[in-house]
């Protein structure tokens, strides 16, 4: 069997295994009672690019920053693009250089001379002075300059060289389609090219290069603008990421500023970095060191009986962004065991996982410490409000008697005491 029949044979079983596929995914799709995912994506896109023609966008809070981050990021692309293009282009002239002088043909396309003289000074005047010639008002206009460079060789190139010719401009076509504002440029561009290269074979849709200008237009299409939309996503998940850290940040510096130690815990409550208050708190300078904690499991420090009700606790999904509080006890290095307040919120880290921000207390149990004396005279809610109350004031370090209150002197009066006064040891009152 020749080739040719191989090749027939080969091309017939693939498009049998395509039929079967689509076949088996239009089967799953009425069996599930749903379109199939492409229908549904390509539905999605036609509704979301209809709403964007017809309804004005409503501005979004923060969205302001991220498309001036994409616009200046899209001027990075552009200078680099430029940088690489100036450099092949110095190549070329230098080697078409001597073959023109000597009033020669060159088989470097030479339909493209004249781009390439004009368009070489253009990119370097922009690699030189791209800081003040590269901003957000002018991306489109250096576009339209560049991609009307490329296209114009087409304009005199043979209909034997056009793919040729096409395929040496594409990947400058493809750089500038990252590059302007506007996404629609990219599309009136390279449709003028394609318009252009397909009219030097007077559109015969059975010309070689009416199918490969075809299929070189929709796989630039099916490059570009994926590029461009996978930029501005890594643009706005670079904000959310700075946004998230800002407020994991400003949140970890006030529980810090209410509790003694604050740690990290993943989904499955291991530490995910280390504390080196936490380690004050309970190691001592004994042990494990602050800087070895990461990976340890968070519960190992408590006492047995509240593990249970503390895991349940921080492994439940919360809704609420609030901080949530509990009391239970831990176990330091000594053995000893610490009540502490537990403080807790959820937060997604960078890579999306459920993560828990612990902020921990040592409990502190007032009911175990004295009332302080009032400042003023306090009346008993049994008393008359006649009676004054009895007190008497002394120094804690000499005991001598400072004050006594007109009750007291009364009190001592009634009871045959009648030589107390200032000056006095408060020991003199017990004789």
């Amino acid at each position: 069997m020749e080739l040719e029949g191989v090749e027939a044979l080969c091309i017939v079983f693939l498009q049998g295994i395509t039929a079967a596929t689509l076949c088996a995914a239009f089967l799953q799709s009425l069996w599930r009672g749903q379109l199939p995912d492409i229908v549904v994506q390509m539905q999605y896109g036609l509704c979301s690019l209809r709403d964007r023609w017809t309804q004005k966008p409503k501005p979004k809070p923060g969205n302001a920053r991220v498309e001036a981050k994409f616009v200046d990021t899209l001027c990075k692309l552009l200078t680099n693009g430029c940088r690489v293009v100036v450099v092949a282009l110095f190549l070329r002239l230098l080697a078409i250089q001597g073959p023109l002088l000597k009033r020669q043909n060159h088989q470097l396309q030479p339909s493209l001379d004249v781009s390439n003289i004009i368009s070489y000074p253009i990119v370097l005047f922009l690699v030189i002075f791209h800081h003040r010639a590269i901003s957000c008002r002018t991306l489109d206009i250096w576009y339209v300059l560049l991609q009307t460079l490329c296209v114009i060789p087409l304009l005199w190139t043979a209909p034997a060289d056009v793919t040729s010719v096409s395929l040496i401009t594409l990947l400058p076509r493809v750089m500038l389609g990252l590059c302007p504002k506007r996404g629609w440029l990219p599309v009136i561009g390279n449709v003028v090219h394609w318009i252009l290269a397909v009219k030097q074979v007077e559109f015969r849709l059975q010309s070689d290069v009416f199918l490969a200008q075809s299929a070189e237009l929709v796989l630039l299409f099916s490059g570009v603008f994926p590029l461009r939309h996978a930029l501005y996503e890594n643009v706005r998940m670079s904000f959310e990421l700075s946004t998230r850290t800002i407020e994991l940040s400003a949140v970890s510096g006030l529980l810090l500023g209410y509790c003694d130690a604050v740690v990290e815990v993943d989904s499955s409550l291991k530490l995910t970095d280390d504390s080196r208050q936490f380690s004050t708190l309970l190691l001592h300078g004994h042990g494990i060191s602050a800087g070895s904690l990461a990976g340890y499991d968070f519960l190992s420090f408590f006492h047995v009986d509240d593990r249970e009700h503390i895991s349940m606790s921080l492994g439940a999904k919360h809704e609420s962004t609030q901080a949530l509080a509990l009391n239970a006890r831990m176990q330091d290095c000594l053995g000893n065991f610490v009540k502490v307040e537990i403080l807790f919120t959820s937060f997604q880290n960078a890579d999306g996982q459920e993560c828990r921000l612990v902020g921990m207390r040592e409990f502190q149990d007032f009911n175990s410490v004295a009332v302080p004396l009032p400042m003023g005279p306090a009346h008993s809610p049994a008393a008359s409000p006649s009676e004054d109350a009895c007190s008497v004031a002394f120094d804690a370090t000499s005991f001598d008697i400072l004050s006594l209150s007109a009750g007291f002197k009364k009190l001592c009066l009634e009871n045959g005491a009648d030589d107390i006064s200032e000056g006095m040891s408060i020991f003199d009152l017990s004789t």
